[in-house]
């Protein structure tokens, strides 16, 4: 194994589903963009998106659409030069549709490792070690429903994202796949997105569950803006009054959480959050902001409070042309307060089994990425760049892990981004793809990272050759 080269073959699928027969997919910044043209009735931030290609919303008919199964092959074998480390995964996948209304998909990989996740994080079963080769399982699916143009259901074990940037401080799919239900409503300028989540978390030897409700309302005010209002709440089945089960007032798909939790008399965690998209030309502005805790008397007095967590992301982003070949340029901002997603336990932390659900540093951070792509015929050349500062634990809890309770603090004032044990982190990217297929859905690349911070002696270089899709999104970039 030692000389093998890194092949990872992911080989996915669009989602035929939702309004009428359309494409469900992750967003994946893949050029050209002909897909992405917004109008009032397009709504980006929330993925994966709903791309309607039977659907005329003035006449409200829907084109009809043959059912089909088909079945094929999934693969994720690779290697990286860093410390040798191997991944042997095979499985199936298959999709099926009925008409316009039904969609189910469904994959199962199974293989070895030897090191870390290569790719992204596999799903979480209980992985069976031999020495050093560690058991992987990743099975996902979802299923679809859309009986008419304005309502879509869904349910499966998978990940959603939330927003218009790399990163995600709302809701994203770095993190493990969790069971969910969802209900996507589609009217006027708005898409509404009422999504019942189902997790565990590992608490010392045992396994517990824990829920979460999120609400999410995208509004297009105008065909150049955008905005968005976003409102979760975490809760574990049992406090220390009652063993709960999943809280039946959290299912109304049309509350406020923060006033239903005070009347529960709870300790449950409640984030609420704004987004916003600007389209000048071609380009997008775009942020978001995520609060968590705060008291505007703390913050104007400055006193730098533990409890006043939030985070905030900037950006900006366009595709352009060289000659007839499109690029695309991103350049954003992203930092979070110490403490900010964490709670009193695991039960009600923003998180699913010891991964993130926001951003994959978590807390307590700055972060500054560029992306840069350009496409010519077959072949993609993609540039990556970021620097972030995080604060790390020292003798006390400084607030950047998210998966321990934020009881053992140093001081109630005082807290500032960074604090604790300074990691200065920079990574960069330097990636190759050609299209081995027609329909873009493999591809073969070659790929460069250097990554260096200040905890480690040596700076990490590492080279990646490999065939893999670009049909899920596939982070290395953190």
């Amino acid at each position: 194994m030692k000389n093998l080269l890194y092949i990872a073959v992911l080989v996915t699928f669009p989602i035929l589903s939702a309004f009428g027969q359309a494409k469900l997919r992750f967003l994946v910044e893949e050029l050209p963009k002909d897909t992405q043209n917004r109008d009032l009735h397009t709504h980006l931030s929330i993925q994966p998106r709903i791309q309607s290609v039977s659907i005329s919303l003035d006449t409200n008919k829907r084109g009809k659409a043959k059912s089909h199964l088909s079945f094929f092959p999934l693969a994720d074998l690779g290697y990286r030069s860093y410390q040798n480390q191997y991944r042997t995964m095979l499985g199936v996948g298959t999709e099926y549709n009925k008409g316009n209304d039904w969609y189910g998909r469904f994959s199962y990989l199974q293989g070895i490792e030897n090191g870390g996740d290569i790719f992204r994080l596999a799903t979480p079963f209980e992985p069976g070690q031999n020495g050093e080769m560690v058991q992987k399982l990743d099975l996902r699916g979802r299923v679809s429903y859309t009986p008419n143009r304005f309502v879509n259901l869904q349910a499966g074990y998978d990940e959603n994202f939330i927003g218009e940037g790399q990163r995600s401080l709302l809701l994203s799919d770095y993190g493990k796949p969790l069971g969910f239900g969802q209900v996507r409503l589609n009217f006027w300028r708005a898409e509404y997105l009422v999504l019942y989540q189902f997790m565990r978390e590992r608490i010392g030897s045992e396994r517990v569950n824990k829920f979460g409700t999120t609400h999410y309302l995208n509004v297009s005010a105008t065909k150049w803006l955008q905005f968005g209002l976003f409102e979760t709440v975490f809760f574990g089945p049992t406090d220390t009054l009652l063993n709960r089960g999943f809280e039946p007032e959290y299912l109304n798909p049309m509350i406020f959480f923060r006033p239903q939790e005070y009347a529960l008399g709870s300790s449950d965690n409640v984030l609420i959050g704004f987004d916003m998209a600007i389209d000048v030309k071609k380009f997008t502005f775009y942020s978001q902001l995520l609060l968590d805790e705060f008291s505007l008397t703390e913050i104007r007095a400055k006193t730098k409070w533990w409890a006043n967590k939030y985070a905030v992301q900037t950006g900006i982003k366009t595709h352009q042309k060289i000659g007839n070949d499109p690029i695309f340029l991103r350049a954003e901002f992203n930092t979070s307060r110490p403490y900010t997603y964490s709670h009193l336990s695991l039960k009600q932390s923003y998180t699913n089994n010891g991964s993130v659900l926001a951003h994959p540093l978590g807390a307590n951070f700055y972060e500054l990425l560029l992306d840069a792509k350009i496409q010519h015929k077959k072949w993609m050349a993609e540039l990556f760049i970021s620097y972030s500062l995080k604060g790390y634990d020292s003798t006390f809890n400084m607030g950047g892990n998210i998966f321990i309770p934020y009881i053992n603090r140093p001081d109630e004032y005082g807290h500032t981004i960074g604090q604790g044990v300074h990691n200065n982190a920079f990574i960069s990217l330097i990636r190759v793809n050609y299209r081995l297929l027609k329909s873009g859905a493999l591809n073969a690349f070659v790929e460069y990272q250097n990554r260096y911070n200040t905890t480690l002696i040596q700076p990490n270089n590492q080279l990646i050759i490999g065939i893999r899709s670009r049909l899920w999104n596939d982070y290395r970039n953190y």
